[in-house]
């Protein structure tokens, strides 16, 4: 059976991020309400002028929606506050961290590896290569501690270029932290 949802006319207020589909359907995250489709067409819906409203009624694993992405089969996956959901066309299920293996200190990165932010007390890079969701053991700053900044980036920071070493022991030369290995160069 298909995932329930309500029909709606108006968003949350707090709603972001917005995604559009790889079938033109727009998806929209709220921070508190869960999620809404809109697909603009009367019909699919029920009406070019309202919502498909999803929440943890719907399967969702949490109604805190942070990131949406999409991967090459068409699944949808919805970074939440307890987990990602996977939404295939019909229904939600929940991705499960694999806690039972340590973070890995190398991904081989590809088209098919989904990344997700963790933020919280130990904000956290989690991915997903279509069959586990793993951690990824982070770089380490230039003090030579772990990076725990949820607005890391990859590439030099102000205080990485004026330490060439610590941008050196972090970063390969293009920029990419040194545990990350890329097969898209």
């Amino acid at each position: 059976a298909a995932a329930p949802f309500t029909v709606v006319t108006e968003l949350a207020k707090d709603t972001l991020p917005m995604f559009q589909d790889s079938k033109g359907t727009y998806w929209f995250g709220s921070r508190t309400q869960g999620l809404y489709r809109w697909d603009g067409v009367k019909g699919k819906t029920s009406d070019a002028n309202t919502f498909a409203h999803f929440t943890t009624d719907s399967g969702l694993c949490h109604n805190v929606i942070g990131a949406i992405q999409e991967d090459k089969a068409g699944n949808l996956y919805f970074s939440t506050g307890n987990g990602i959901s996977k939404f295939d066309g019909r229904v939600f299920t929940t991705l499960k961290l694999d806690e039972s293996e340590p973070a890995v200190t190398e991904v081989k990165l590809g088209p098919d590896i989904l990344w997700f932010g963790g933020g919280g007390e130990k904000p956290h890079v989690i991915f997903y290569d279509g069959t586990s969701l793993r951690k990824l053991k982070m770089p380490t700053t230039a003090a030579g501690g772990p990076c725990t900044s949820p607005h890391a980036r990859a590439g030099p920071t102000t205080s990485a270029a004026s330490s060439p070493r610590a941008k050196e022991r972090e970063m390969d030369p293009r920029g990419m932290p040194r545990n990350i290995r890329s097969t898209l160069s």
